[in-house]
């Protein structure tokens, strides 16, 4: 019987998290977007955000292109060596999704 309520609750907490792509009425094709070499990961994340929005609302149109409502999002960020420092450039994928 623990384990039983174990398990509901478990359940039950995790499914707070769920994005609201799980429950999109509409999800495309996966696209990708790579943003620019940045001296801060973040800034560089945040780069490739808006270059993956910008690319959706241009070929699928406004209601598309909310990075955090897509489904199968996926993040990859590479460092180069800089003048003694760090320069980083990520690149995003995601399926856009949108309520019908």
């Amino acid at each position: 019987m623990r384990r039983v309520l174990l398990a509901a609750a478990v359940a039950l907490s995790t499914a707070a998290f769920i994005p609201g792509a799980a429950l999109a009425d509409t999800c495309l094709s996966s696209v990708t977007a790579t943003g620019k070499w940045l001296p801060d990961r973040r800034d560089a994340q945040r780069s490739a955000y808006g270059a993956w929005q910008h690319k959706v609302r241009c070929d699928h149109g406004a209601k598309f292109a909310d990075y955090w409502y897509s489904a199968s999002r996926a993040v990859s960020c590479v460092w180069k060596d800089h003048h003694g420092g760090y320069l980083y450039k990520s690149t995003v994928s995601a399926r856009p999704c949108a309520r019908n």
